[in-house]
């Protein structure tokens, strides 16, 4: 929106130029800031940023480097270059970037696609929405860099597109019980509250008696293969009975063994660091994180306070 109305008022003939920076190079960053949304979204306090990740800036780079000579250039010399230089040089990174921001829109089908056993109805729901958003949005933009003479002939464009994400917006800031009726349904589900409840107490019985939660990185899945049960009915379960995402059920339980260990006047030199790793948290810090929300306290503070009552 920022960009149409730049190029269609007067501020584009008091700053010319500045389409390249505001609409030209972001193109290539709006994917992979999505697919890491997307990621952190999916695996929570699992996903670790990683160098793999800053990869999907590669094309980004590619794009910045290679157009570096008039990239450079500022106000009216960038306007008179990218006029003279419309379909040699700015045509193909349009082109480039209506294909590289179809490629994500791929890539974030397919996270969701390889995932939508693995994590609640709700996620599912909020990832499908952004990314009907994004690729109608790509779509549509890909057609106007065919199509568009000018910048006016992407009104439609801008309209539709922040009409969808200012109407999200809403939904998600205003409407959390639509949003989580519509992503919370499950019609492939027949079971009844009796069903619920027994699902409910052999995932409770498990996770006490074979102390699943101590397995890093555990998944629905997981819990699916040793219950015999779907994922889908697990993630029902989750949703309507307990109140709670996988993550945080699977953390509540890490956290109230965490505290009976701390609680033990053997273990007093036992290390935070250590305790984080073997109750299956990937660091300390998630699971200082953790720890604190359902106690009140960090794991330091929580050992003090049962060293004082032992003491006294």
């Amino acid at each position: 929106m920022i960009v149409f109305l730049y190029a269609t008022s007067s501020i584009k003939y008091i700053y010319p130029g500045n389409e390249a920076l505001l609409y030209l190079l972001p193109g290539f960053l709006y994917g992979p800031i999505l697919y890491i949304h997307f990621k952190t979204t999916l695996h929570q306090d699992r996903f670790k940023l990683t160098r793999k990740e800053l990869l999907h800036l590669i094309p980004f780079l590619l794009v910045l480097l290679i157009n570096l000579d008039f990239l450079l250039l500022s106000g009216p010399s960038l306007e008179a270059f990218m006029q003279n230089h419309f379909s040699n040089r700015v045509m193909p990174i349009n082109y480039a970037r209506a294909a590289h921001q179809l490629i994500y829109a791929g890539i974030l089908g397919y996270l969701i696609v390889g995932n939508y056993t693995k994590i609640g109805r709700e996620k599912v729901f909020y990832l499908i929405v952004i990314s009907v958003i994004y690729a109608l949005a790509t779509l549509i933009i890909s057609f106007y860099t065919l199509f568009a003479e000018t910048w006016r002939d992407f009104i439609l464009y801008y309209f539709i597109v922040n009409f969808l994400i200012l109407f999200l917006g809403y939904v998600l800031t205003y409407m959390p019980e639509f949003y989580k009726r519509i992503g919370g349904k499950y019609k492939t589900s027949n079971l009844n509250s009796a069903d619920l409840r027994g699902i409910e107490n052999q995932m409770n019985l498990i996770f006490e008696e074979e102390q699943l939660f101590l397995k890093n990185n555990l998944t629905i899945a997981d819990v699916s293969k040793r219950l015999n049960v779907p994922s889908y009915q697990i993630s029902q379960v989750l949703s309507s009975n307990i109140k709670m995402t996988f993550n945080q059920y699977v953390n509540k339980k890490r956290v109230g063994h965490a505290k009976t260990i701390l609680s033990l006047p053997q273990n007093n030199k036992y290390k935070i660091e250590a305790l984080a790793i073997e109750m299956g948290f990937n660091n300390k810090v998630t699971f200082y994180k953790a720890f604190k929300m359902y106690t009140g306290l960090t794991p330091s503070q929580f050992r003090k306070e049962i060293q004082r009552e032992q003491d006294s």
